[in-house]
C-alpha cells in the first residue's frame, strides 16, 4: 500500500497522532516497570525460601511473551510513523467555530402587563445558529405598552317622564330628565340620570309610530316619541316631539304603553316585548296585536271603559303577571295560544261571561284570582299548575269551578260567589291541596276535593251545602272545620295502607247540620274532635272514628242517640243531647281518661257503662243535670287529679267509690237518689261539699285527716254522724239543715 493511498484528512491524521502518543506512553510505563528493583514474595508456609517475581516471569515462559509485545509494539510505531510521514507537510488543526450572532424576537405582552395592548422585544445570541431566538437563548427582554385610547364623554340624551301632582308641580307636568349615555344604549335609564328641570302645566304626550326602513333601522322598526302637550289637545303632535326613540326590528327591550289605535297599528309586527305591556286608561274598543309571540314582563289591560275585545292569537307566554281589570264592556278574550303566565287576575270585568279565551292555559307560576266579575258564570280552565294560590271570590253569576292539577296547590280559596253550585278540585298522583277554604256561598250544594294529601280544610257559611266529598290517599295535614252550612252529608274516601285508618293531623269540628258522616277506612283524628250541633243520630267506629287522640267534644246534637266503641286518648265532654241513651267510649288507655270528663245536660242518658273500667282520671271530673243517668263509675277508681262534681243527677243513685283514695275536692249537690257516701279509702282531699240530697242517710270518711268539709240541706243524714266525721278531721267545718234528731249509736 503507497503512502499516496494512505493520504487523508487533517481530522484522521490527528486521530492518528493521537494513537502514536497513546502507544509511547504504554512503552514508557513498561520500561519504567523493568527497571524497578525486584520484590520477593513472602515465605511459603512449608519455609522454602521465596522465589523472585522476576524468577518465577522466567520460569512461567513470561519473558518470551514479553519480548513477543515488544515486537509488536515496535511494528506499531514503525507503521504509525510512516503513516504520518505520507503527508507533504504535517497536519493543520481546524479552524475555530464562528461566533453566534444576535437575533430578536417580539410577542405581544399580556393584558396584566399592557391593558390596552403592547409587545415584548426580546434579544439574545443564536447559540444554535439556526437564525431564530430560542428559549434559553434570550438575555434581554423589553415591554412596550400602547398608551390608553382616548374615550369620547358619553352622548347627552334626554327622557321625559310624566310628573305628577306635588311638590314639584301643584297642577301636575312634565319632568324633563337628562344625563350620559354612558351604556352607549342611546336612552337614559333610571341610573343615568343626573339633572331633572320641571315644566309644569304641560303634560307629557306621546305615541308609537312605525320607524322605515333606512339608515337608523335597516330593515325598520318602531319607533317612540315623546314631548309636552303645549297646545293641550291631548295628543302628540308633530311640532310637538322633543324625544324619539328607535327599536330596530321585531323585538322591544323596552316597557311599552299603548293609548291609542295608532300606537297598536305601529306594534303589529312586534313578536316579543322584553318589558312590560300596559293598556290602561284607553278610549281603545279593541286591542289586536296578531304577531307577539311573548311578553317578558307584565301585560296589563285595565281600566278601558269602552274596550270590548282583546285579540292577541299569537301570544304563547306572558312571564309576569296577565291582569284584566275594570274593563266594564270587556266581553271577549282571543288568547287561544296562551299557555303559561306568571300570574292570572281577573277582577271587575263587568261583561265578561267565562275565560273561554283562556282554553290553552295550563300553567300560572304563582297565583289566579277571580274577583268581582259581575257576568261571570265558569271558571273552567285547563290549568295544570298553580305555584301559589287560587282564589274565586264575589262572582255574583259564578255557578262552577272546575280544575285538575299536576301539582300541589298551596292555598285555595272560594269565596262568597251567590250563585255557586259546584266546586271540583283535583290533583293527581302525589300533589296535595295545603289550604282550602270555601265560605259564604248562598246556593254552593257539591264540593268534591281529591287529592293525596290534603292541608287545612275550612268549609263555613254555606247553607245550601249537601254533599261533600274528600277523597284522599294518605293523610289530611292541619285542622278541618266543618261549620254551619246546609245538611250535608260528609264523605271521606281514602286508601288503606296495611289496614292503617286515615288520619288528620290536626283536628277536626263538625258544627252545624250534619247528617251523615262516613269515613273509609276509619278516621284517626291526632288532635281534639267536636262534634257540634249536628243532626248526626250515631258516632262509632264501624262508620266513623277509629279514635281521637285529644279531647272529645260532643254538644248540642238533638239526634245523636249512641256513641259506642270509639277510642278515646283525651278527655271527654258530653253536653245537650238530648236524644242520647248510652255512653261507650273505648279509651286507648282501658283503665285512665288523659283530661277532664265533662257529662252535663243529657237528658235521656241513662248508662255510661265505658266509664266502670276507669282506674285514673287526670283532670276534672262534672257530671251534672242528667235525669235518667243511674250510675257513673266502678269500683275500680282509685285516683281523680282534679275536682269531682256531681250535680242535679235525679236518678243516680249509690256512687260506688269503695277505692277512692285521692282527689282534690269533691261536690255532691241536689243528686235525690243517693242513700249513701261510703269513701272508706278516701286519703287526700282538700275539701268536700254535700249539699241538698234529699235521701243521703249515710256518711263514711274513716281514713281522711284533713280537708274542709261543709255538710247542709241533707234532711236523712243524722246531724250526729255529721259532728262525729268532724271529729277526725282538721280543717274548717260547717253543717247545717241536717237530721238534727236522728239518734247515734
Amino acid at each position: 500500500m503507497s503512502c499516496h493511498e494512505h493520504r487523508t484528512t487533517d481530522a484522521y491524521v490527528g486521530r492518528v497522532g493521537d494513537l502514536c502518543v497513546q502507544v509511547s506512553r504504554l512503552i514508557g510505563e513498561h520500561l519504567e516497570r523493568r527497571s524497578a528493583p525486584r520484590r520477593t514474595t513472602p515465605r511459603p508456609i512449608d519455609g522454602t525460601a521465596p522465589v523472585p517475581q522476576d524468577a518465577r516471569r522466567h520460569a512461567d515462559g513470561g519473558g518470551e511473551r514479553e519480548r513477543e509485545m515488544l515486537a509488536k509494539l515496535n511494528a506499531w510505531m514503525i507503521g504509525l510513523a510512516c503513516v504520518a510521514g505520507c503527508g507533504d507537510t504535517a497536519a493543520e488543526p481546524p479552524p475555530p467555530p464562528a461566533p453566534p450572532e444576535v437575533v430578536t424576537g417580539m410577542t405581544a405582552a399580556s393584558a396584566a402587563e399592557c391593558p390596552f395592548g403592547g409587545t415584548v422585544v426580546s434579544s439574545g445570541l443564536d447559540v444554535n445558529h439556526n437564525g431564530a431566538l430560542d428559549p434559553g437563548e434570550g438575555q434581554t427582554r423589553t415591554v412596550l405598552c400602547s398608551d390608553p385610547p382616548v374615550v369620547p364623554p358619553p352622548q347627552v340624551v334626554v327622557r321625559l317622564v310624566s310628573e305628577p301632582v306635588g311638590d314639584h308641580c301643584t297642577l301636575g307636568g312634565t319632568a324633563v330628565q337628562s344625563g350620559p349615555d354612558r351604556n352607549g344604549n342611546g336612552r337614559l335609564d333610571d341610573d343615568e340620570v343626573a339633572q331633572v328641570e320641571y315644566a309644569c302645566g304641560e303634560a307629557l304626550v306621546r305615541r308609537i309610530i312605525a320607524e322605515p326602513p333606512g339608515a337608523r333601522c335597516i330593515a325598520g322598526g318602531v319607533a317612540f316619541q315623546f314631548g309636552r302637550d303645549r297646545d293641550r289637545d291631548g295628543e302628540l303632535g308633530d311640532d310637538e316631539v322633543e324625544v324619539t326613540e328607535p327599536e330596530c326590528g321585531t323585538e322591544l327591550v323596552r316597557d311599552v304603553t299603548v293609548q291609542t289605535a295608532a300606537d297598536a297599528v305601529a306594534l303589529a309586527g312586534i313578536t316579543l316585548i322584553d318589558g312590560s305591556l300596559r293598556v290602561t286608561g284607553t278610549g281603545l274598543s279593541e286591542l289586536s296585536l296578531a304577531n307577539l309571540v311573548q311578553i317578558r314582563g307584565a301585560l296589563t289591560i285595565a281600566n278601558n271603559d269602552a274596550l270590548v275585545r282583546v285579540a292577541l292569537p299569537a301570544l304563547q307566554a306572558v312571564d309576569d303577571a296577565l291582569s284584566l281589570a275594570h274593563d266594564r264592556a270587556l266581553a271577549s278574550l282571543e288568547l287561544p295560544g296562551l299557555h303559561r303566565v306568571g300570574s292570572l287576575i281577573v277582577d271587575q270585568d263587568a261583561a265578561l261571561p267565562d275565560l273561554a279565551g283562556l282554553s290553552g292555559l295550563n300553567v300560572a307560576a304563582h297565583e289566579i284570582q277571580i274577583s268581582d266579575n259581575a257576568a261571570l258564570t265558569s271558571v273552567d280552565l285547563p290549568i295544570t299548575t298553580i305555584g301559589d294560590a287560587l282564589t274565586v271570590a264575589r262572582n255574583p253569576r259564578l255557578a262552577r269551578i272546575a280544575s285538575s292539577l299536576r301539582q300541589s296547590l298551596p292555598r285555595v280559596r272560594v269565596v262568597a260567589n251567590d250563585r255557586l253550585e259546584r266546586v271540583d278540585l283535583s290533583t293527581v298522583e302525589f300533589a296535595a291541596f295545603d289550604d282550602v277554604a270555601i265560605s259564604g256561598n248562598a246556593l254552593l250544594d257539591h264540593i268534591a276535593l281529591s287529592a293525596d294529601n290534603l292541608g287545612a280544610i275550612a268549609i263555613e257559611d254555606n247553607p245550601s251545602l249537601s254533599n261533600v266529598v274528600a277523597t284522599l290517599t294518605l293523610q289530611i295535614r292541619g285542622d278541618v272545620v266543618i261549620r254551619n252550612n246546609g245538611p250535608l252529608s260528609l264523605t271521606l274516601v281514602g286508601s288503606s295502607f296495611f289496614g292503617l285508618p286515615t288520619e288528620i293531623t290536626g283536628s277536626l269540628t263538625l258544627s252545624g247540620p250534619v247528617e251523615t258522616f262516613f269515613s273509609s277506612p276509619r278516621l284517626l283524628v291526632d288532635g281534639d274532635c267536636t262534634i257540634d250541633g249536628t243532626q248526626l243520630s250515631v258516632l262509632d267506629s264501624q262508620s266513623s272514628f277509629a279514635g281521637v287522640g285529644g279531647t272529645l267534644r260532643v254538644t248540642h246534637n238533638p239526634q245523636l242517640a249512641t256513641m259506642t266503641r270509639l277510642g278515646l286518648g283525651g278527655g271527654l265532654e258530653v253536653r245537650d243531647n238530648t236524644a242520647l241513651t248510652e255512653l261507650g267510649v273505648l279509651f286507648q288507655d282501658q283503665d285512665e281518661l288523659e283530661g277532664d270528663l265533662i257529662v252535663v245536660d243529657n237528658p235521656a242518658l241513662r248508662t255510661a257503662a265505658s266509664l266502670a273500667g276507669l282506674a285514673r282520671i287526670h283532670g276534672d271530673v262534672h257530671i251534672a243535670s242528667n235525669p235518667a243517668l243511674t250510675g257513673v263509675f266502678g269500683a275500680a277508681l282509685s285516683t281523680i287529679d282534679g275536682d269531682l262534681t256531681l250535680d242535679h243527677d235525679a236518678s243516680l243513685g249509690a256512687l260506688g267509690l269503695p277505692r277512692l283514695t285521692r282527689v282534690r275536692s269533691l261536690a255532691v249537690t241536689d243528686c235525690p237518689r243517693v242513700t249513701g257516701l261510703d269513701l272508706s279509702a278516701l286519703a287526700t282531699a282538700s275539701s268536700l261539699e254535700l249539699r241538698g240530697n234529699a235521701t243521703l242517710g249515710h256518711l263514711q270518711l274513716p281514713r281522711l285527716r284533713q280537708a274542709d268539709l261543709g255538710v247542709f240541706d241533707n234532711p236523712r243524714l243524722p246531724a250526729c254522724e255529721v259532728i262525729a266525721v268532724f271529729a277526725g278531721l282538721l280543717g274548717e267545718h260547717h253543717q247545717s239543715g241536717n237530721d238534727d234528731l236522728a239518734e247515734c249509736k
